[in-house]
C-alpha cells in the first residue's frame, strides 16, 4: 500500500467536518492495525497544517489524532512484538499515535521520511526533526527482568485469592516444621533427664507424632494447591500468547518455523507452572 493523495470518501468526509476547509491532503498512508493492536483498517494523513490519524470501525471512519505540524519535534518508531508503533513529541509529551505491522512497515517508512522533509520544511529548518528508531530490547538486563517480573504478576491478579490462601497454607506448614525440633529439645533436655517428668512423655511423643502427620498433610494440599494455581497462570499465558500471535501478519510466520514458536509458547508456559510448583514453595519456605 504505497503513498497516495486519495482516501476514501467516508474519511474524507470526515476530515472535511473536522478541519478548516482549505485543508489539503498532502499524503496519505493505509495500514493494518488499529491503535488497540487488533487487524484493522487505520490511515495516517498528512495535511498542509496537520497530521491526521484515523481508524475505520464498521463503516464509519474515525478521527483519533489531529496534530498541528508546527507542534512536532520528534518522530520515533518503537518496535513491538510483530508490530511497530509511530510515537511523536508534540510540546514535550508522547503521543502513540499509530501502529502497524511489519507488512505496513516499508511505506510507514517511506511516510514518516515524507513527514520529516515537511516538517523541516515547516519549520524552516534543516534537520529540525529527528527520527529515532528504538533498538531491540536487551532481554538480559535488569530492567528487562523487572519488567518480566511485572509481566508475570498481571496474570496473578486475577487469582490473588488462591495465591493468598496457597502462601498462607505453605507459611503454616513451615511453622508447623519448626514444632518437632522444639519438642525433641523438650524431651531430651526436661523430661528424659528427670525421672520425674516420665509422665510427660508419652504426651510428647504423641504430639511430635500428630505434628509430623499435620505438617505432612499441610504440605501436600500446600503442593496441590501451588500445582492448580501453576496450571492456571500457565493457560492464561497461553492464551495470551495465542492471542498474540493471531494479530502478527503473515510475513512473520514466514519467516519463523512452525515448531519453533509451539516449542517457545510450551516451554515458557512449562517455566511458568513448574515455577509455582518447585521454585515458589522453597522461596516462601525461606
Amino acid at each position: 500500500m504505497p503513498l497516495t493523495s486519495i482516501i476514501p470518501s467516508a474519511l474524507n468526509h470526515t476530515l472535511r467536518s473536522a478541519l478548516p476547509n482549505d485543508t489539503k491532503v498532502r499524503f496519505a498512508c493505509p495500514t493494518d492495525m488499529t491503535p488497540e493492536g487488533m487487524l484493522g483498517e487505520s490511515m495516517l494523513l498528512v495535511t498542509t497544517r496537520y497530521l491526521v490519524t484515523a481508524s475505520k470501525t464498521g463503516d464509519l471512519w474515525q478521527l483519533l489524532y489531529r496534530v498541528p505540524l508546527s507542534d512536532i519535534s520528534q518522530i520515533r518508531v518503537e518496535p513491538l512484538i510483530g508490530a511497530s508503533a509511530l510515537i511523536l513529541t508534540v510540546k514535550g509529551q508522547l503521543l502513540r499515535v499509530l501502529r502497524y505491522s511489519y507488512a505496513s512497515a516499508q511505506d510507514m517508512s517511506e511516510a514518516v521520511e515524507s513527514l520529516v522533509h515537511l516538517i523541516d520544511k515547516e519549520h524552516g529548518e534543516e534537520d529540525h526533526t529527528s527520527i529515532h528508531e528504538e533498538p531491540a530490547p536487551d532481554w538480559s538486563s535488569r530492567a528487562a527482568h523487572i519488567r518480566t517480573f511485572k509481566r508475570l504478576w498481571s496474570f496473578c491478579k486475577p487469582h490473588k485469592r488462591s495465591l493468598s490462601l496457597a502462601i498462607l497454607v505453605t507459611i503454616s506448614s513451615s511453622a508447623i516444621d519448626l514444632l518437632p525440633p522444639y519438642l525433641t529439645m523438650i524431651m531430651v533436655d526436661e523430661v528424659l533427664t528427670d525421672p520425674s517428668q516420665y509422665g510427660w512423655l508419652a504426651l510428647l511423643v504423641l504430639v511430635l507424632a500428630a505434628s509430623r502427620f499435620l505438617h505432612t498433610g499441610i504440605t501436600i494440599l500446600s503442593g496441590r494447591m501451588l500445582a492448580v494455581l501453576g496450571d492456571r497462570l500457565a493457560f492464561d499465558a497461553r492464551s495470551e500468547l495465542f492471542h498474540v500471535l493471531q494479530l502478527l501478519p503473515i510475513k512473520y510466520y514466514d519467516a519463523q518455523q512452525t515448531g519453533g514458536l509451539m516449542a517457545r509458547i510450551a516451554r515458557d508456559a512449562k517455566s511458568i507452572h513448574y515455577f509455582w510448583i518447585d521454585f515458589a514453595p522453597a522461596v516462601i519456605q525461606q
